[in-house]
């Protein structure tokens, strides 16, 4: 596994950045963050914490850190979010790019050849994603009691999936654009055969990107380049810039893909991943 650090939440994430202690066998309330050792991962050499994010009352959110086997220190974090409003990003994060899966009839881990930190070249020659029984594993006692978890776990949350609805269609263009003022990388995928939300829409969107460059006018007047990785060949069409700030931005038109990109292309996507954390997805 590369050296990348993993965060984990398992419904809403805060704008806040968790520091976990260098205990691993006991929990402790630290201010707004109650801080519990037991890992979700057995197969993760690196250290792993988890606990809950208090917001106020009664509300919390449960999160999940997993540090990189290798030289974390020198890792960059990754934070994973689940799409699809209610649903559990540490249950996606099971069932396909994460570093562990449930066996088949979900009563114990199974190391995942398809972690998203494995380098390039180790994966599996094709990907066979059978994540087995995740609400099972994540349900039994043993696993909830290590992760100091008291609930029940849950797939897809209804309660939550209707709270959110009324921000389906929230206008992020602010905070991207505050992501390039402030010299970030980004970058934007989008599956050529999503007709949820198809690539039309989002290049639209990418191309009118406006803070403190013009953004969007320069990445929309950039040569449009064909993307290609090893042992997949055409990943897709994409549109990239490095601008003057420091900032760089890409969007790309994932070919044969669908709304589940991952599920779709992916050894493409984990490549496009590798080579964005890298900046190579700008060079040559």
């Amino acid at each position: 596994m590369t050296a990348l650090q993993m965060l984990i939440f398992a419904t809403v994430t805060v704008g806040m950045m968790i520091q976990a202690t260098n205990g691993r066998d006991h929990a402790q309330g630290n201010g707004s963050v109650t801080v519990r050792s037991g890992p979700l991962c057995h197969s993760s050499v690196g250290k792993q914490h988890s606990g809950y994010v208090h917001v106020g009352g009664s509300n919390r959110y449960f999160y999940v850190a997993i540090e990189a086997d290798a030289e974390p220190s020198k890792a960059p974090t990754f934070i994973f979010i689940g799409g699809g409003l209610g649903d559990s990003s540490i249950g996606i994060a099971m069932g396909l790019n994460g570093p562990c899966h449930a066996d088949p009839a979900g009563t114990q881990q199974l190391p995942n050849p398809y972690d998203v930190r494995t380098e390039d070249g180790r994966e599996s020659r094709f990907y066979k994603f059978n994540p087995g029984n995740v609400e099972k594993l994540l349900n039994r006692k043993n696993v909830q009691d290590e992760l100091g978890v008291a609930k029940s776990f849950q797939m897809q949350n209804d309660e939550v999936f209707s709270d959110f609805r009324p921000y389906a269609a929230y206008d992020t263009t602010y905070f991207v654009n505050e992501l390039l003022d402030q010299g970030m990388k980004v970058f934007i995928l989008n599956g050529a055969e999503d007709f949820v939300t198809n690539y039309g829409g989002t290049e639209k969107w990418v191309f009118s990107l406006n803070g403190q460059i013009n953004y969007g006018s320069k990445l929309s007047s950039s040569l449009r380049r064909t993307l290609q990785f090893p042992r997949v060949g055409v990943f897709g069409k994409y549109y990239r810039y490095s601008f003057a700030n420091g900032a760089h931005l890409a969007v790309i038109n994932v070919i044969n893909s669908g709304h589940d990109m991952i599920l779709d292309a992916p050894e493409g996507m984990q490549q496009a991943f590798n080579s964005f954390l890298s900046g190579q997805l700008w060079q040559g």
